[in-house]
């Protein structure tokens, strides 16, 4: 969320939030995967802080799902299995949000890494989930439950890969549990998990650098890990996620055994990704193929994926008699062991004894190298869909290619001609190269959009592309004539005009022999401007030609000419970077690369003042609608506001962190809109030269703005492709109290602990899923203020209880004095009525699972003996409710999260609550809590048979009605044929 501006008419000036629209014109990311539906419809690629849903078919935008305060980009996305409506995404501030497609919103945000989030996997049974991040660590998150079970810690470096590993030869649902997770890392190692232990039974260390991929097949038997170098490691597992029969010598128990290595056959480059896919039975050139797996392999450079064939048992067999064979000529002809020699002990070896040995099974005998796939730019992800068999490829052009795979091989047969062909791509919604400039048009209702090879007209409110025409290299442009012709200068020193309706380029003219920096029009639309690194200033005028058709008809045709004489061009003494002309038209500006401005008349070209003071070059400029002010903007970091009557410096700004790209006025104000290469864009006050806000969100260096002519929205654009809307809302806000607001959020964030080291040694607590944040801290604060007030509640009516037994006391001693009675104690509002107890307990049942571990954490020995006390209370009291009126107030109760509460306080808290002391308390605990949940535990029981008799019941009923529609369905037949 972020901030604008306006002027209120108190003595304090307030200003208007500007909020962002969310990133448009990226469709994929190069820093997240792509992950593709399992109906084979809908892929999802990271874009920025949002998740975009695009239409396989269409190649259009379907849905986008991004929260509103989330800033952090979207590192890695995955689908539940067989829910194509939950979709899990980590990013990169270590969280990861569950999302449900159907409704747009965010169900489960879980808090556990502290840095990005570099793999998810969802098991089988598909309540389970894990995440593994650049911080070393792997959790495993209940999703149910939403809370964490675990974390897994023992690798060094980044977790690349991570996999579950099943019971496959099992019941049904023993193959739907994992029972083992195997993770690879760039520590150069690949681990085994047990889950059931949550620790490490097997570390292969065969790796002589990082490791970036890894991969499980269907059948849970081969296990494959792709490193930094020319080949493919391979190992066996066995299918039942159970230890090898065999060790590795020194009596450890192995679960993975090696198979050798794998040779790839071009590429060098690290393996980012390895998957096994599987090709099912089609209808392929007029012949029915049968199914095959492959093995797909994409390095982190190239454009290639590559392909290797898993053979079956038989093809095996067939591929090691003949590599056998090939071994035995080599041999003979060696005269080495193989041939009918004698061998040491005078026994000659047939042929055919060797034949009937079973060679060693190799890494290379079960698969077969096939023809690659070179894709149209350098690839950045990629997934496969099982249901279109097609590969899903995410380039580093932000583009999006599907590849259909048309044609597999049989075994053993060479062939060079591709498995398939590039069925779509999708890349008309966004650039391939950097957005180096953008235009609005007079009405708002276009944005122009230039990169290194076309120009992009979009729609501003809807945010999709309308026009899309190929272009020179773009630097600067703009609309002109009411919007239906776009004027843009090239890298190449050229003059393109486009007929945006005709999509079409009109005209293109040489008009510099250098790159056009600047294009500056006229306020009066007629005629505009040009400043080129050639190191010259050339002004030209607008013209309307009437052209006469084929047919005889009168057309219009918009063209540019230069100006002849002294008037047309402008010789400067160094390269030109930028230009602007005032709005009343009186003057024009000039940034050069000798660090300074030159102003100049309009109607003469009459030097008017130089403006010295940047450091280094002026990369920008911009005048105020009341042409009083000029700002600057340059490299040094630093934007500069200049008197334009006297030519002074009015205030010198240093504004980012990075050089200043562009400047911008917003319309009738002083308000300076700058962005730059630090990805920020500011607005600042230039009557104040205070800073108004700060707007984050950009990925990459920032190259182009724009400003509608309202002021009702900006738009920025740089190199991570993507363009930015920042609406203006209704909502005010004053400098005091944002800086506050900025100030209270800092100390909030150095208030979370470095969860990083260990808590004093104590392993529990270093090992816990999830970690600490800001809401958790904020949740821990109001909880100890509740504790405060039921505290305070409870003084009050044991004093007056301590009061009235005093009295009561003194009349039945028979004292003759009046004593009155003691006034009760006002409730207090903040309880509304309830008791204390159930105050609290409300409290309680209002945390979020995910952080309610934190929150307990972060209480105080006394707060935390306060609370359990106060459960104690309260599942005391619930007991008594079920005996009173045989569990009609028990019934009305919340159970399930006071008791996770109360489990979670005695887990952290062991140590003291151990005490002589505490122990009382704790065998009440567990004397009130044991009977409410067996009585739980029974009603569930019974709820489930009920459940189950019910479904049966309806399936009994489903059947009944299906065959009674089967029985009408001739007579309808019937009817119809009559």
């Amino acid at each position: 969320q972020v901030l604008c501006l306006v002027v209120a008419p108190a003595m304090v000036k307030a200003y208007l939030r500007y909020q962002s629209q969310g990133v448009f014109g990226l469709i994929a990311s190069n820093a997240c995967n792509t992950a593709v539906t399992d109906d084979g419809k809908l892929v999802l690629s990271g874009a920025n802080e949002q998740i975009a849903a695009w239409s396989l078919r269409k190649g259009t935008l379907e849905a986008c799902y991004r929260a509103p305060t989330v800033q952090h980009q979207v590192t890695h996305i995955v689908c539940k299995p067989g829910d194509d409506n939950v979709v899990a995404a980590g990013y990169q501030d270590g969280c990861v949000r569950v999302w449900y497609r159907a409704e747009n919103k965010m169900a489960l945000a879980l808090h556990g890494h502290k840095t990005a989030v570099t793999c998810l996997i969802y098991s089988k049974n598909t309540f389970l989930l894990a995440s593994a991040s650049m911080d070393t660590d792997i959790v495993v998150w209940d999703t149910v439950a939403e809370s964490g079970l675990y974390r897994l810690r023992g690798h060094r470096d980044q977790v690349t890969a991570i996999a579950f590993l099943y019971n496959t030869t099992g019941s049904p649902d023993e193959a739907k549990d994992p029972r083992l997770l195997v993770s690879s890392s760039k520590d150069q190692m690949v681990k085994i998990w047990d889950l059931s232990i949550q620790s490490c039974v097997q570390s292969i260390v065969d790796h002589r650098s990082e490791v970036w991929s890894m991969c499980v097949n269907e059948q849970q038997t081969r296990l494959v890990c792709g490193s930094t170098d020319a080949h493919l490691r391979v190992w066996e597992l066995s299918p039942d996620a159970k230890p090898l029969e065999e060790d590795d010598g020194n009596g450890q128990v192995l679960f993975a055994k090696s198979l050798g290595k794998l040779d790839r056959p071009v590429s060098r480059d690290n393996v980012i990704s390895l998957q096994f896919a599987h090709v099912p039975r089609q209808q392929q050139s007029g012949k029915m193929r049968s199914s095959a797996d492959l093995l797909v392999a994409q390095g982190s450079t190239s454009k290639r994926i590559e392909f290797w064939k898993v053979l079956t048992d038989q093809e095996i067999v067939k591929k090691q008699k003949r590599r056998k064979k090939r071994a035995l000529e080599k041999a003979k002809k060696k005269g080495l062991d193989g041939g009918p020699e004698a061998d040491e002990d005078g026994n000659k070896e047939t042929e055919k004894d060797d034949k009937d040995a079973s060679p060693a099974l190799q890494a290379s005998d079960e698969f077969q190298v096939l023809p690659g796939h070179v894709s149209a730019a350098k690839l950045r992800s990629s997934t496969w869909s099982l249901r279109t068999a097609t590969l899903i490829l995410g380039l580093n052009n932000n583009t999006v290619e599907v590849y259909k795979l048309t044609d597999i091989p049989s075994a053993n047969v060479e062939t060079e001609s591709p498995l398939g062909q590039v069925a779509t791509r999708i890349e008309l919604p966004g650039h391939r190269n950097a957005i180096r400039a953008l235009a609005v048009s007079q009405d708002d209702s276009m944005i122009l959009s230039m990169d290194a090879s076309s120009i992009k007209v979009w729609n501003s409110h809807t945010q999709r592309v309308v026009r899309t025409i190929t272009s020179g290299y773009g630097l600067c442009g703009s609309f002109i004539a009411g919007g239906e012709h776009a004027l843009i200068g090239t890298k190449e020193g050229e003059l393109q005009l486009f007929d945006l309706g005709a999509s079409a380029m009109t005209s293109s003219e040489q008009v510099h022999e250098n790159s056009i920096y600047g294009l500056a029009l006229h306020p009066d639309n007629t005629m505009f401007a040009t400043a080129s690194a050639d190191k010259s200033v050339k002004f030209f005028k607008f013209e309307m030609k009437r052209l006469t058709m084929k047919d005889g008809t009168q057309t219009t045709k918009v063209t540019f000419r230069h100006i002849e004489g002294d008037l047309g061009t402008l010789q400067m003494h160094d390269d030109c970077l930028s230009a602007a002309y005032t709005p009343n038209g009186k003057l024009f500006a000039v940034t050069l690369l000798d660090f300074t401005v030159s102003l100049y008349h309009t109607d003469t070209n009459k030097f008017f003042v130089s403006l010295y003071g940047h450091k280094l070059p002026v990369l920008c400029c911009d005048f105020s609608s009341d042409s009083q002010i000029l700002a600057t903007g340059s490299a040094d970091k630093s934007i500069k506001m200049w008197s334009v009557q006297f030519g002074n410096c009015l205030r010198s700004i240093r504004a980012h962190e990075d050089s200043v790209m562009q400047v911008k006025f917003l319309t009738d104000t002083h308000y300076l809109c700058t962005v730059s290469r630090d990805r920020l864009v500011k607005l600042w006050d230039c009557d104040t030269y205070e800073m108004i806000t700060s707007l984050a969100g950009h990925t990459a260096e920032i190259w182009a703005l724009a400003v509608s002519q309202d002021g009702a929205f900006l738009v920025s654009a740089g190199g991570d492709k993507g363009m930015r809307i920042w609406q203006r809302t209704g909502e005010q806000f004053f400098l005091d109290d944002q800086r506050e607001k900025e100030l209270e959020e800092q100390f909030e964030a150095e208030a979370a602990r470095d969860d990083h080291a260990a808590i004093q040694g104590n392993v529990v607590l270093a090992q816990r899923p999830t970690r600490k944040t800001i809401e958790a801290v904020k949740n821990t604060e109001e909880l100890i203020e509740v504790l405060d007030q039921a505290a305070e509640a409870q003084a009050h009516e044991d004093a007056y209880k301590k009061e009235l037994a005093a009295c009561e006391k003194m009349k039945t001693d028979g004292h003759k004095v009046h004593i009155p009675t003691p006034r009760a104690p006002d409730p207090s509002p903040l309880l509304m009525g309830r008791s204390p107890s159930a105050h609290v307990v409300r409290n309680v049942c209002t945390l979020k699972a995910e952080n309610m571990f934190e929150v307990l954490l972060a209480l105080p020995n006394g707060y935390a003996y306060q609370l359990l006390n106060w459960l104690l209370q309260y599942f005391e009291a619930c007991q008594a409710a079920i005996g009173d009126d045989d569990g009609a107030g028990f019934l009305a109760a919340s159970l399930e999260v006071p008791t996770r509460a109360a489990l979670i306080l005695v887990h952290i808290n062991s140590r003291q609550f151990m005490s002589p002391t505490d122990r009382p308390m704790i065998m009440r605990l567990r004397k009130a809590l044991r009977p409410l949940l067996q009585r739980q535990v029974d009603q569930m029981s019974f709820n489930l048979a009920a459940v189950e008799f019910l479904q049966r019941k309806m399936k009994s009923s489903r059947v009944r009605f299906g065959a009674d529609l089967s029985a009408a369905a001739p007579q309808a037949k019937a009817k119809k044929t009559v």
